[in-house]
């Protein structure tokens, strides 16, 4: 948390993980699945040139699924309370949806 103007700023993340293998299995702890809950934004993005004070931010609660196995996690799950942040005290409201996300990760 950066700032404080409401309780949207507190970003968090709650989840249950389970991991079926553990170091001592033969391909080591490679793989996981977990549900949770979270809170979390985008931006504060600028609009316009650096001397104006226009912004936006998106702030969004979610339920989420995750499987992750080693290199490759995918997250999905159903945002609600969603709104947007304008000049920081303009605010509306987005409804829900749905999200898929998926990261990978490649050992340099």
């Amino acid at each position: 948390m950066n700032q404080f103007r409401d309780a949207r700023d507190i970003i968090f993340e709650l989840a249950l993980a389970y991991r079926p293998y553990t170091d001592q299995d033969e391909f080591g702890d490679f793989a996981g699945i977990s549900v949770g809950i979270k809170n979390d934004n985008f931006g504060a993005f600028k609009l316009g040139n650096k001397a104006e004070t226009e912004s936006i931010e998106v702030h969004y609660y979610a339920l989420f699924a995750a499987v992750d196995i080693s290199v490759v996690k995918v997250s999905a799950g159903h945002t609600f309370g969603g709104r947007t942040l304008y000049r920081e005290t303009i605010k509306q409201d987005m409804g829900e949806g749905y999200f898929v996300t998926v990261q990978g990760m490649y050992p340099f």
